[in-house]
């Protein structure tokens, strides 16, 4: 009698990850590939797009910013990180090779978990419309009212615009993989500093104008009162 065979699987909260992080998790299964025989190691296979390479080296000839699929396969063992999943399983987890790759996978994709994840679902632009114009109009109220100083109106508009642009930078809805390596790529603001002023301005105009539509509001209500 013999223990049957059960599965394992981690399913993972939209990733963004780099080039450095597939390459090292290639590095980590061509480790394994040098322990097995020569006749198995066709069997691992590993998919970035519509390519299939052979090692981390020939990552630089992708030729892309971005990918939307990343798939490492060997024997019982499978990552497969896509626009709409990221999931990483093994078939046999008995099998402690493996399982010690499965492991060492997992260190890697875990700290690249995005932690505000609900921003990554199909709705997070609804989401960031409705926020931005709560702001707006909250803020708007209570200038209106004289109840906050004007100077509130730009702070929550550079927020609010940092908001939405953070929303649009995402590259896809699960699994973002930059095809640089993570200490080559430049910050969110260094690269959206000419949205952020423009958006700003818009912004501040959209306060201003419900301000202003609150003021009037304020007049009407007076005038009604008075008659």
């Amino acid at each position: 009698m013999k223990k049957r065979k059960q599965s394992w699987r981690k399913d993972y909260k939209p990733l963004k990850l780099y080039k450095d992080d597939l390459a090292e998790m290639i590095n980590i299964v061509k480790k394994r590939s040098e322990s097995i025989e020569s006749d198995f190691k066709k069997l691992i296979v590993i998919c970035i797009d519509e390519f299939e390479i052979d090692d981390a080296a020939e990552l630089d000839e992708i030729g892309k910013d971005t990918i939307n699929y990343f798939r490492v396969s060997l024997m019982d063992f499978c990552l497969s990180l896509s626009k709409d999943s990221a999931s990483l399983c093994v078939d046999d987890n008995q099998d402690t090779s493996l399982m010690g790759i499965a492991n060492q996978f997992n260190e890697i994709l875990r700290k690249r978990q995005r932690r505000l994840s609900f921003l990554f679902s199909k709705a997070r632009f609804i989401i960031g419309v409705l926020v931005i114009f709560l702001i707006q109009f909250i803020l708007g109220f209570f200038v209106a009212w004289k109840s906050a100083p004007f100077y509130w109106i730009i702070i929550l508009a550079v927020i609010s615009v940092c908001v939405v642009l953070k929303i649009v930078d995402i590259d896809s809805q699960y699994a973002t993989i930059i095809m640089s390596n993570s200490g080559e790529v430049r910050s969110f603001f260094k690269r959206n500093k000419d949205k952020i002023l423009t958006g700003i301005i818009g912004a501040v105009a959209g306060s201003i104008v419900t301000v202003f539509l609150m003021m009037l509001l304020q007049w009407v209500l007076k005038l009604v009162k008075n008659k």
